[in-house]
């Protein structure tokens, strides 16, 4: 799959939480990160970019769930467009995708075709031959991400009942 078709496709599955209005900014997050009290979503100095996402990395920590999978296609283009750069907003997107998962959990809230749009983005990152991200990714896809992950199995009988 080529770089813009797996943007897209990430785009595709997250458009519902794309429109919504983050509870928590990448901003917010980087405030709660350093033990201050959260800005409100400004539409002026919360406009994602590059830089905003520079700026702010590490605030993906501190996303509620909506929040989140609001920002999630956002980082993801972000890191394809880079993928030959080990940046800290990749490292930061990915270390949000490993397991196990928090409480209250995020893994847990993508549907489907979310899950199948992460998965892709994560093989690109691991399989890529000039990507800067390819051990962080695969220790990503072996933690959550396979069928037969470390982690994804117990966590997903904890919070989902069944058999």
């Amino acid at each position: 799959m080529i770089s813009t078709e797996l943007i897209q496709q990430v785009r595709g599955a997250f458009l519902d939480d794309l429109a919504k209005r983050p509870l928590i900014t990448f901003r917010g997050g980087d405030h709660l990160d350093d033990l201050r009290e959260p800005p409100a979503f400004d539409p002026t100095l919360d406009v994602v970019s590059d830089a905003y996402l520079e700026a702010f990395h590490w605030g993906v920590a501190h996303l509620d769930a909506d929040s989140w999978r609001h920002y999630l296609p956002q980082l993801a283009d972000y890191v394809i467009r880079h993928v030959d750069r080990g940046t800290l907003v990749g490292e930061a997107l990915i270390a949000s995708l490993c397991a196990p998962d928090r409480d209250p959990p995020r893994l847990t809230t993508l549907n489907p075709q979310q899950e199948q749009a992460i998965t892709q983005f994560l093989e690109y990152l691991a399989f890529t031959d000039r990507s800067a991200h390819q051990e962080h990714a695969c220790r990503a896809i072996d933690e959550w991400w396979s069928p037969e992950a470390m982690f994804r199995g117990a966590n997903v009988r904890a919070i989902r009942p069944g058999p």
